[in-house]
């Protein structure tokens, strides 16, 4: 199940932080996985080693978190978009170790890290960006499409597999946020006030 979030610009230093932490948390499992891999089936290979995942989940999941804030920028829905691209790359990066392993029974050890690097990275970055940067409204008076869908837009996460979802959220962005520049209209053409003081009745 993807996890909640909203759609919208995200402060740059968050997906990196994002990416850090999901990469020192895929090195921990990706290291357990290993382990796990190798008492089952009893192969140890150079090339795997805790070292090597450490330093290959981190890099990975800080492009993942770079990924994501590109992603929240210019689409409107990045926790599918990159949950789609991490598990298209984990399955093409298996398919090369496959075509061409490096010793017999590698692919075997080294398939399941791949998918576990990619799963951590799917569940725990769009949850660790926070919140995206709330937009005001540009020098001509409209606000953004995003800063209207990021300000009105409350996705659960079943409503990404959703229509009812979805819908809601484009009713709220188009009926329920007024622009800058209606809000400005309605104020430039308000009526004068009809009160007078009491000097001025008398």
């Amino acid at each position: 199940m993807l996890p909640a979030a909203i759609a919208g610009p995200i402060p740059f230093r968050n997906a990196l932080l994002a990416g850090l932490l999901s990469g020192i948390a895929a090195a921990i499992l990706g290291t357990l996985t290993l382990l796990i891999m190798q008492a089952l089936t009893g192969d140890r290979f150079t090339e795997l080693t805790p070292v090597s995942i450490t330093a290959i989940s981190l890099l990975t999941n800080l492009l993942g978190g770079i990924a994501y804030y590109l992603l929240a920028r210019f689409t409107a829905r990045p926790p599918l978009f990159f949950a789609i691209l991490a598990l298209v790359l984990a399955t093409l990066d298996t398919l090369m170790v496959a075509a061409n392993p490096l010793h017999p029974g590698f692919a075997t050890v080294a398939t399941p890290l791949h998918y576990v690097v990619a799963l951590v990275a799917i569940i725990l970055i769009p949850r660790l960006v926070g919140r995206p940067v709330a937009r005001r409204c540009s020098a001509i008076g409209q606000p953004t499409a995003a800063a209207s869908f990021a300000a009105r837009a409350s996705f659960k996460s079943s409503d990404f597999v959703s229509m009812i979802g979805v819908m809601k959220a484009m009713k709220s962005s188009i009926f329920i946020a007024p622009s800058c520049s209606s809000e400005r209209r309605r104020t430039e053409t308000a009526p004068p006030s009809m009160s007078r003081s009491p000097a001025t009745s008398m």
